[in-house]
């Protein structure tokens, strides 16, 4: 996979006239790791048009900031470094300015910066789908949808094999609460109908499901939540119920509630995987989880046949009574109570609690009971040498604590137990979680999910979970999308099979067509270029060899005159010696 620069690409919310007058429009840069503190101001200077004040942004911000006008006129502010850029339409205290540039809406007037932050961009270096996924399963504190949304992302996995997309909201706050017009759109379709009430998760599965024609997305609940587990939490013959199903564990350990959890899955709709100690519950067209714990008394009664739960008063005061606790019984985390009511004798009507730590046995536990009940009242101190003795029972797995006759304990109520706020539930509070909604691509397509300018945090979680999904810059549900089953990059998968699909193909096809033709006119200027340089270089080439060869090379028309004059010279001269030497013999001859 490959990860892209961070970029900033905000268009207005409305189209401006752009005239400004000087600082009205103020842009601050904060680069990545820089505080808003210490952002760089710009103040731009008066505008007269849109054109005008793009110049004047570009001009005066170095390059900092690009500004654009996009197709539908509206100003639109970038860079590549992913800075947050924060904007200022007005000068504070001024109020004499409106919203020129479109940033705030028409007849808006905001004197308070509002930022716009940068995105990071995934592309696949190889064609296949790009999935992410909360990690740190078996950490201490695992990945969550926050988690994913503090690095722009939302879920996307694929189920099956064969399956590229599927998008996963976050669990839903509120089933009953219906989906508004203009919250949620899929695909470029608007997720409403004013003739559909939406007051469950079935109800918001169907009117999805509704618009399948249209949108090529089918939806369906999915549930997955993940739980904590401390082992001491992890009580032996503890009953709870998930969505309604008993659960009782037989060891203390978390592969124990594993399976206990995964044997139930057919009653229960959900599978149970462990990731260190971390376990987590998640199944398909699953809607709701809910966990319960048994309403108890105040003293449990639901202990091991071994363990004492009730004595009844007796006739006879001065008769020993055997209290006994199970091993099996022996949790830690859990408050043990002992409590002794309608003796005759009413000091030894006591109440004494103890709670259990990791290395507490039956006998111990009993030991300090008897222990802090001795010391609850002077009625268990008397002269009586041994008012409890606490013995380990190994052959029937249990210890035993059992008073002196003398003590008169007979005629007393015994009650013997766990109190209900000392049983620690492995799964957390009594509760009803919701599932998310899940979107699956009929022609295994990526999805676009777009929410509503006015949709927030809240409303998206109680109503639909959902985040926007491949919209590229989304604020103010401007921008082109990045990928989506209406403007995508994939050739892969196109359907006909609808009027809907088809021109959504259509379209896919005339991007393709348009991104091919970009990059042939791209391709086109370079080679202009490289032709341009070529034909320049050969000019300079043929220049350089003249020069060379008028300088190397003899000049033959005045190398031939040269010759010609200078044979005439000789030719001259030669005459003038001949007529000279004939003048020298006449006038020998007259002598003679």
């Amino acid at each position: 996979r490959n990860v892209s620069n961070q970029n900033q690409l905000q268009a207005a919310k409305t189209k401006g006239d752009g005239v400004t007058a000087d600082n009205q429009l103020q842009i601050k840069v904060a680069e990545l790791g820089v505080a808003a503190a210490n952002a760089t101001t710009y103040k731009i200077s008066a505008s007269a048009s849109m054109e005008e004040l793009v110049a004047n942004i570009n001009n005066e911000t170095g390059g900092v900031v690009k500004a654009s006008i996009n197709e539908e006129g509206k100003l639109v502010l970038a860079n590549d470094t992913g800075a947050t850029i924060n904007v200022q339409d007005s000068v504070a205290g001024a109020g004499t300015y409106g919203d020129n540039t479109g940033f705030f809406g028409d007849g808006d007037f905001s004197e308070s910066e509002t930022a716009f932050a940068g995105f990071l961009k995934l592309e696949s270096a190889d064609g296949s789908p790009v999935r992410i996924e909360a990690g740190n399963k078996g950490l201490a504190t695992t990945g969550s949808d926050g988690d994913l949304a503090t690095l722009g992302f939302r879920r996307t996995t694929g189920m099956t094999l064969a399956d590229s997309y599927s998008v996963i909201g976050a669990q839903i706050t509120g089933p009953t609460a219906a989906l508004a017009k203009g919250d949620l759109s899929i695909n470029g379709v608007e997720i409403f109908d004013a003739n559909i009430t939406v007051d469950s998760m079935t109800k918001k599965l169907e009117l999805i499901n509704s618009k399948t024609v249209d949108t090529g997305v089918t939806a369906s609940a999915f549930f997955e939540q993940t739980f904590a587990i401390d082992t001491d939490n992890l009580m032996i013959a503890e009953t709870f119920k998930v969505n309604g199903i008993d659960i009782t564990l037989t060891a203390k350990t978390i592969s124990d509630l594993e399976t206990k959890l995964n044997a139930a899955k057919a009653n229960t709709g959900l599978t149970a995987t462990v990731s260190g100690n971390n376990l987590t519950l998640s199944g398909e067209n699953v809607q709701a989880l809910t966990i319960a714990y048994e309403d108890k008394t105040a003293i449990d009664a639901t202990m091991n046949a071994a363990t004492t739960n009730e004595i009844a008063a007796g006739a006879t005061a001065a008769a020993a009574v055997v209290i006994s606790l199970a091993d099996v019984d022996a949790q830690a985390g859990r408050t043990y109570e002992l409590k002794v009511e309608s003796s005759a004798t009413g000091g030894l009507n006591q109440t004494v609690t103890y709670k259990a730590s990791s290395s507490d046995t039956s006998q111990t536990i009993l030991d300090a009971l008897g222990t802090k009940l001795r010391n609850s009242n002077a009625a268990y101190q008397g002269t009586v040498a041994n008012t409890f003795a606490v013995a380990d029972d190994a052959g029937n797995n249990k210890a035993d604590l059992t008073t002196a006759a003398a003590l008169n304990f007979g005629d007393a109520k015994v009650t013997f137990g766990v109190q209900t706020a000392g049983i620690v539930n492995p799964l957390g509070s009594a509760a009803t979680t919701y599932a998310r909604l899940k979107l699956d691509s009929v022609a295994n397509q990526p999805i676009k999910v777009d929410l509503g300018s006015s949709t927030t945090a809240a409303n998206h979680a109680a109503n639909h979970g959902f985040f926007e999904q491949n919209v590229g810059a989304a604020d103010f549900d401007v921008n082109e999308p990045m990928l989506s089953a209406a403007g995508g990059q994939s050739m892969s998968g196109l359907s006909v099979s609808s009027a809907s699909t088809a021109a959504a193909a259509l379209k896919t096809l005339d991007n393709a067509i348009d991104s091919v033709n970009a990059i042939r006119g791209d391709l086109g200027a370079v080679q202009n270029r490289l032709s341009y340089t070529v034909n320049n270089l050969s000019s300079i080439s043929n220049a350089t060899a003249g020069a060379k060869g008028r300088i190397i090379d003899a000049d033959f028309a005045a190398e031939t005159s040269e010759l010609t004059k200078q044979q005439i010279l000789s030719q001259a001269a030669t005459s003038m010696l001949a007529q000279a030497n004939q003048s020298k013999q006449g006038v020998l001859a007259l002598l003679q």
